[in-house]
């Protein structure tokens, strides 16, 4: 989700809390899977982050939606949507969350994501010809990586009018790694059996 916070244009992030089974841990914007009363992929969208983190559909403009992606072993379908908080953040430590599927919520502004500076940290994504910028925010102690990242570079560079043709090719025959994040925290005993 795009956001005001503190009167800075900024994208709004959560982490994953620890005891869930896939993903913990990670950065990544709302979002879960479509129940069957779901009418539209942006229904699911829009009830993931009010269950995520309480904010209402009509509290979010939503701007358009970015093309479906596989997930990382192509078992579902990942439908991303951008949308605008249309109440600014004065406070994102302020922002509630379920403690049962975020751990935190953070925002980067816009200037920084765009930053030249700050998209030097190229990884090739999955096994694609693509590279992206991988973010590491040193104040969260987290990475913003995978498909959350290729999401928002490709949102990015539609903001900075760069377009799909602005995507960052593979040279022919360089050397560029997939990104290996560290391994998350093991989950405590309590933890795997709230996900069994």
């Amino acid at each position: 989700p795009l956001c005001v916070v503190k009167g800075v244009p900024s994208v709004l992030f959560t982490v994953r809390a620890s005891n869930m089974r896939n993903h913990r841990g990670e950065c990544s914007f709302p979002g879960g899977k479509r129940d069957p009363t779901d009418p539209s992929c942006l229904a699911t969208a829009l009830r993931e982050m009010e269950e995520e983190v309480f904010i209402r559909a009509d509290q979010v403009e939503v701007l358009g939606e970015y093309p479906a992606m596989p997930n990382k072993d192509c078992t579902m379908r990942v439908q991303p949507f951008v949308g605008f908080l249309r109440e600014p953040i004065n406070d994102i430590s302020q922002v509630k969350f379920n403690k049962d599927e975020v751990q935190k919520v953070f925002s980067i502004p816009i200037d920084d994501l765009l930053d030249p500076q700050k998209r030097t940290n190229l990884v090739r994504f999955r096994d694609s010809k693509y590279m992206y910028p991988v973010y590491h925010v040193e104040q969260e102690d987290c990475t913003v990586w995978g498909l959350t990242a290729f999401i928002l570079d490709g949102v990015l560079r539609r903001i900075a009018k760069e377009g799909p043709a602005g995507a960052m090719v593979c040279p022919e025959g360089a050397n560029i790694q997939r990104f290996k994040p560290a391994p998350p925290p093991p989950a405590t005993l309590g933890q795997a059996e709230a996900t069994a």
